[in-house]
């Protein structure tokens, strides 16, 4: 199955279980996610306007709504990029003694 009619096919089963379930609103966040992250904004857009419409709630609700307005962040995010043996790994345990939440990256090639 090419990967657009797999996303197509998820994006239609995660719309037909909001139908089923409208006050789920974990659902409802990973798929404006979904359509945030894939560059479809204005979708994402218009399923939070109808989660509040149906008074459905979530906390990520307004931290997407943010990061699609260009709105802060409540937490600064750090970001380091290097290569194999740049020091990663201490700036890693570094921010995570401070307070951040180290994000996703890469495993090494061993």
């Amino acid at each position: 199955m090419p990967r657009e009619t797999y996303f197509d096919s998820m994006v239609q089963d995660a719309l037909a279980a909001i139908r089923a379930d409208p006050a789920n609103a974990e659902l409802r966040l990973k798929l404006a996610v979904h359509w945030y992250l894939s560059g479809q904004w204005e979708l994402a857009a218009d399923l939070l306007d109808r989660a509040r419409l149906d008074g459905v709630d979530h906390p990520g609700f307004a931290e997407l709504r943010g990061g699609m307005t260009g709105a802060p962040s409540p937490t600064p995010k750090v970001f380091c990029i290097g290569r194999n043996k740049t020091g990663l790994t201490s700036l890693e345990a570094a921010g995570a003694g401070m307070g951040y939440r180290p994000g996703l990256r890469r495993a090494a090639n061993g």
